[in-house]
């Protein structure tokens, strides 16, 4: 779970000439991937919310947590592997 601080480093710590020479992508690209980084973090914390509130035991609480966190983890590999 670390899309919402990688996703505000990304833009707060990375300049802009920094990312059109050095890496060769447009700034509006780079700003579009570090904001959807950003919703991908908030999503997954509202998701655990409702997964939280919904669930009525705990042990069932910890199953669907550990669901959200297997499929952030899938989202971390292939977001490396790209």
């Amino acid at each position: 779970m670390k899309e919402i601080p990688t996703g505000t480093y990304l833009m707060r710590m990375i300049p802009r000439s920094s990312v059109e020479q050095k890496l060769g992508v447009p700034y509006g690209k780079f700003v579009m991937s570090a904001v959807f980084r950003l919703l991908i973090g908030y999503m997954f914390l509202l998701n655990v919310f409702l997964a939280v509130v919904q669930s009525d035991r705990v042990l069932e609480m910890f199953y669907d947590i550990l669901a959200l966190n297997f499929v952030a983890l899938l989202d971390d590999i292939s977001f490396k592997l790209c």
